[in-house]
């Protein structure tokens, strides 16, 4: 395998049987330290088709117009997760949908370190009014969205509430 522009190439990976069963591989860029997650999956796996694929989502997008372009412009389909209150959130997203790309919101959540919340970060705090009514209006931030993963959020995610809450908006 190598990395080519941010995106790592694994040829035949599911030929090689080291994939099992589905697995989630974390990858940790060598610049910034951002990790970018890769879902592949084995054909053993019974949600699987005949041929073996590999989902590679790019978050943090949002922050820069020029490197959104880059990502558009990949020959391959690649999915971009979008920062709703980033600067060039809804341009990234036009050129991506233009581009046959597909969408998510990376949705900030709460997380376990005590780091500073973004704007619009669901949190433990927010009541289920409050929280439901911002998970809506940081929805109709970005168009084009067919899909969720979360920005930070291990806190959140592990709350049986608030996934329930938010499984129930989605």
């Amino acid at each position: 395998s190598k990395i080519v522009s941010g995106i790592i190439c694994v040829p035949r990976l599911a030929r090689t049987g080291l994939l099992s069963k589905p697995a989630v591989i974390t990858l940790i860029s060598a610049r910034r330290n951002k990790s970018m997650i890769v879902i592949a999956s084995s054909s053993s796996h019974p949600c699987a088709s005949a041929n073996p694929k590999i989902s590679v989502i790019i978050d943090d997008m949002g922050y820069s117009l020029k490197k959104g372009k880059r990502v558009a412009a990949l020959p391959a389909a690649v999915t971009c997760s979008i920062l709703p209150n980033s600067p060039y959130a809804e341009q990234v997203a036009q050129i991506a949908n233009e581009a046959d790309k597909e969408i998510m919101l990376h949705l900030p959540m709460q997380a376990f370190a005590n780091q500073l919340n973004e704007p619009n970060t669901l949190t433990l705090d927010m009541d289920e009014t409050e929280f439901r009514q911002t998970f809506r209006n940081t929805l109709e931030k970005i168009p084009f969205i067919t899909g969720i993963n979360n920005h930070k959020g291990s806190l959140l995610t592990s709350q049986f509430l608030q996934m329930r809450w938010l499984m129930e908006e989605i």
